[in-house]
């Protein structure tokens, strides 16, 4: 049985100044992620990924004493939480209705296989971002349960696949696509076929399509 503990700390006021600033400077970083992505975007059509902001931190730091003051680990995490953030801005700007796969991460990353790639991506992070950026944009957001989004084609066949392989080719209708393009469709199938049910329209031939305003995350 496993046991957590919940720990208050008090601080001195010289580690309560200290935490304090690293605190500024992590508001600082991220801010300056954002805007210089908005603003690439904006001047040269340029979108910036995690390595060009990643990249220039060791310069950065050289030059600023408080910003070199922070772990590094730390400013890195930053700009890959920028980067989720503007996706997640992105996608919600562009769509009205965005589904995703209702995740258990914790219990994912027990799995070794999976562990590296779900910790890297930190899908647990970037879908709460998303989720709270529809929210405040009156958007809504799907979680579709997971089952087999992974081995099943979009006409309902089921197609196992282990996880080397990473092409769809259908037996019965003959969809032959990218595994994870083929869930992606899945997902938004399902995502939209729950919001009509919810909305008491079901998926009778009246009910809408959904057509260019939904999206997978």
């Amino acid at each position: 049985m496993k046991k957590a503990y919940l720990y208050r700390l008090y601080p001195r006021e010289e580690q309560a100044a200290l935490l304090q600033q690293q605190l500024d400077v992590a508001r600082e970083v991220y801010n300056a992620c954002l805007l210089e992505r908005r603003e690439a975007y904006r001047m040269a059509g340029v979108t910036l990924n995690y390595y060009a902001q990643a990249n220039q931190l060791k310069a950065i730091r050289r030059d600023r004493a408080d910003i070199a003051a922070v772990n590094f680990s730390m400013l890195q995490a930053i700009c890959r939480r920028a980067q989720r953030a503007y996706t997640a801005h992105k996608l919600v700007r562009a769509f009205d209705v965005l589904c995703h796969e209702d995740l258990a991460i914790k219990n994912m990353v027990r799995n070794h296989a999976l562990a590296r790639s779900i910790s890297d991506a930190a899908w647990g992070q970037f879908i709460a971002i998303l989720v709270g950026k529809a929210e405040g944009a009156g958007r809504q957001t799907v979680a579709v349960h997971p089952r087999d989004t992974s081995q099943t084609c979009v006409c309902g066949e089921l197609v196992p696949k282990d996880l080397s392989e990473r092409w769809h080719h259908c037996p019965r209708c003959g969809l032959s696509l990218p595994r994870d393009q083929v869930s992606a469709m899945l997902i938004k199938a399902l995502g939209l076929e729950m919001l009509a049910n919810k909305s008491g329209l079901g998926s009778s031939p009246q009910a809408p399509t959904w057509p260019a305003g939904a999206c997978v995350a």
